[in-house]
């Protein structure tokens, strides 16, 4: 076995090992090349996309990841109907209006372009590209203009103003912490999907790079 095949193989090691990776309900595959792996195939959450790649990035031979994990949709639908959903969406939301936001979609993933002046605008305008119906994956591309510098306070608020936005969510029982792009949940909810959705509103929310839930059902 070469080398690559050996850091594969250590690699997928990793992902039966991550709580949060089901490789029975996943199809992921790996290769390995010059310091890079590239990550492809379909996961059932945003989550799982997320713990894959985190756990990828921890191995030691990996300097860089191609990502092109995407996320299995609860529902198919074409590109055109997946533009319309989240056009439709960004036009009830007063805070976009007038804003340089162009939306590609092509084979069900989301691609976010053009100009906004702050940080919130393109993590609300991320977020209901993530929340769009028959959605694979999201690319925010969205830049910032002027430049923002961004801090964890900053991406605590985030997160608890998507949660509010969240209509299946009480967010008034849950409190939002920050330590870096760390975000922690804590506080109760109602049953286990909405403590996964929750989590998942955190994941959705452009800057967080990890998220730790202390999220208990009542």
């Amino acid at each position: 076995m070469n080398q690559p095949d050996q850091i594969v193989k250590k690699a997928m090691a990793a992902l039966e090992r991550e709580p949060a990776v089901n490789l029975h309900d996943s199809e992921i595959h790996l290769q390995f090349d010059d310091g890079t792996m590239t990550v492809s195939g379909e996961v059932p959450d945003v989550r799982a996309k997320k713990r894959a790649l985190i756990c990828i990035a921890s191995l030691p031979e990996v300097s860089g990841i191609l990502d092109r994990l995407h996320i299995r949709p609860a529902e198919s639908l074409g590109d055109d109907a997946i533009r319309a959903h989240l056009l439709a969406r960004m036009s009830e939301e007063s805070s976009l209006h007038g804003l340089d936001i162009s939306v590609e979609v092509q084979d069900g993933i989301i691609t976010l372009d053009g100009s906004v002046p702050s940080l919130s605008h393109k993590r609300l305008a991320g977020v209901l590209a993530w929340w769009t119906r028959g959605r694979r994956d999201v690319i925010n591309g969205l830049e910032v203009s002027p430049a923002q510098e961004d801090h964890a306070e900053e991406i605590a608020e985030a997160v608890r103003l998507v949660l509010e936005k969240d209509p299946f969510i009480d967010a008034s029982r849950i409190r939002v912490g920050a330590r870096h792009s760390t975000v922690s949940l804590a506080g109760h909810v109602a049953n286990a999907t909405e403590r996964d959705m929750a989590e998942d509103d955190a994941w959705y929310t452009f800057g967080v790079d990890d998220v730790i839930n202390h999220l208990h059902v009542l």
